[in-house]
């Protein structure tokens, strides 16, 4: 077995080995997120209760069939020869981790953070090869760590001697009902080392060649005299609109521990852009309530959440992030690229090949837009994309049902401005307008010529595109087409501005061709910003209405007003 120091650590568990530490245990960890294939049937038949996707089969439990089995339907446990104890992931939703793809980061994040000695991963692999894993911590520092391709032998054996080679052994796969696969199948153990003094929250797995490894449950190594209580925030981000307020909510579950009389909680964040408000806690409901209230109009935050009882601290952390709020809903497809590998960021392509957008933060030259999500088109008019990380654009594929976006807030509207492409040919698109009162305006077509070609009568010219198919003959994951001649076109309707604008819909019949939505931008119907009074000694900045939103033209209502100074107030425009 080999250790690299510093950079590399890793423990390899054989028969025999047992791990006894003074004031610490080996316990199963809940994972959060990253399972992404079910392999483990828990009833009849077998194919509707699982992926048949491990080697053709499935593993089972024992209410499918008492022999071979991996565990319990209740459970979910289940013991290593050395003693070791998992927990199996829920067999009703994505159970197991499936790494397939090389140069790709497949991440298991664990439902609390835990301060561990050292990480056991149960798994298995069909094809051998060496895998990098690496621990995450809260604070945000990584330890790399290495699985060598002999630690983990491959999971199919044939005869008993070879059993005492795995952790987990005489397990079989059933490929219907009633057929089992041949021959028996293991698990490896494999422990990590850990930095006990930092707080882990994920592992993630890659692989530099194709691999087939298999991660089915993690455990840890953890000294459980530090503080039991479970906490849990309403959100992992809170998002919130510039000058607005919200809400972090963190439920506590004392977990066995007595309530001492210091029980308290504090809440600290090192950023400007928020402020902390007093906190208040629902003894009946288990809750403790922050209120946090952006003060700038964009920026990230990090909120430190500190539970004291009987003078130990549990520590979470939620982030929040200050940004404007979409306008309209139903959004289906990210189709802009903010990272590389760009396949892990995008959920659909512009064309049939595999083509999409991508912002600044991956290059320069031909980006769509850069961190504020900001397009101002040749006629001057301004688009906010949607998040890069969220559904950002609509594809409309031929002889579909109307696509339809509804406005957040719907207002009395002069134009509707549209930002649009066509990928493989021009497109006319038929759209409709709908109002607040049930009404709508007749359809009317619009043509998107095709997204390659010169500037004339774009609204913004000079894009590159990037590749974000991973299996192709022609083009490889992240190349550029590199001729920065790709185009957006800009469309306005009408709208009648006496009825409240609050849906509109696309369609279109050309098979072959790919339009897309990116985004809308309202014309509100111009009214009596004028009426806002302004000091001498300062200065109208910008109007919000109390969604957050910048209003350019207010009509009636409640709005927030920012003045030169920085000072903010609330005004009523009748």
């Amino acid at each position: 077995m080999n250790f690299k120091s510093n950079f590399f650590s890793l423990i390899a568990v054989s028969a025999g080995l047992s791990l006894q530490m003074s004031a610490a245990e080996i316990v199963p960890l809940t994972i959060s997120e990253g399972f992404n294939v079910d392999v483990i049937a828990e009833n009849k038949p077998v194919e509707e209760y699982a992926e048949l996707e491990f080697e053709w089969g499935t593993f089972f439990t024992t209410n499918v069939n008492e022999e071979y089995a991996i565990s319990s339907p209740d459970s979910r446990i289940i013991v290593t020869k050395d003693g070791t104890k998992f927990e199996l992931g829920d067999y009703s939703l994505a159970n197991v981790l499936y790494v397939d793809s090389k140069n790709q980061d497949y991440e298991l994040k664990f439902e609390e953070p835990v301060s561990a000695e050292q990480l056991h991963i149960l798994c298995t692999c069909t094809s051998t090869r060496a895998i990098k894993a690496v621990i995450k911590y809260e604070d945000g520092t990584i330890d790399e760590r290495e699985i060598a391709s002999d630690d983990v032998p491959n999971s199919y054996y044939t005869s008993a001697s070879y059993a005492e080679d795995y952790a987990v052994s005489g397990l079989k796969l059933l490929e219907d009902d009633e057929t089992f696969g041949r021959g028996y199948y293991g698990f490896s153990e494999v422990v990590l080392a850990a930095n006990p003094d930092k707080n882990a929250v994920s592992v993630t797995f890659s692989a530099a060649k194709t691999p087939y490894f298999w991660v089915f449950a993690v455990s840890a190594l953890a000294d459980l005299s530090g503080s039991k209580i479970k906490l849990y925030p309403s959100a992992k981000v809170l998002k919130l609109a510039p000058l607005a307020s919200g809400e972090i909510v963190v439920r506590y579950d004392m977990n066995g521990e007595t309530r001492g009389e210091d029980f308290s909680c504090a809440a600290t964040t090192a950023d400007k852009c928020i402020a902390i408000g007093e906190i208040t806690e629902n003894e009946a409901e288990s809750t403790f309530t922050i209120p946090v209230e952006a003060l700038s109009e964009k920026g990230k935050a990090e909120v430190t959440v500190t539970v004291t009882n009987g003078g130990v601290e549990k520590v979470i952390t939620v982030n929040v992030s200050i940004d404007k709020p979409s306008e309209f809903t139903g959004w289906k497809h990210d189709v802009i690229v903010e990272a590389i590998p760009s396949n892990k960021y995008v959920t659909k392509y512009l064309d049939k090949d595999g083509w999409v957008l991508y912002t600044t933060s991956v290059k320069e030259e031909g980006a769509v837009a850069g961190d504020d999500r900001t397009i101002v088109t040749s006629n001057g008019t301004v688009f906010t994309l949607e998040p890069y990380d969220a559904p950002n654009a609509l594809r409309l594929d031929a002889n579909d049902d109307p696509a339809e976006l509804t406005a957040v807030n719907p207002s009395l509207c002069e134009q509707l401005h549209i930002l649009a492409i066509s990928a493989n040919g021009d497109c006319d698109v038929e759209v409709t307008v709908g109002y607040e009162d049930g009404s709508a305006d007749d359809p009317q077509t619009i043509t998107i010529q095709d997204w390659y070609g010169d500037a004339e009568g774009t609204a913004l010219h000079g894009l590159d595109r990037i590749f974000a198919e991973e299996d192709d003959w022609d083009q490889n994951l992240d190349d550029f087409d590199g001729q920065n001649n790709f185009r957006l076109f800009e469309f306005t309707l009408d709208l009648d501005d006496t009825k409240k604008f609050s849906k509109v819909s696309f369609s279109h019949e050309t098979n072959g061709t790919y339009p897309t939505i990116l985004a809308l931008a309202k014309a509100e119907k111009t009214s009596g910003i004028d009426s806002i009074e302004s000091d001498s000694d300062k200065t109208i900045e910008a109007v919000y209405n109390i969604q957050g939103i910048e209003v350019k033209n207010p009509t009636s209502g409640l709005y927030i007003v920012r003045y030169s100074d920085g000072s903010t107030r609330k005004v009523i425009i009748k």
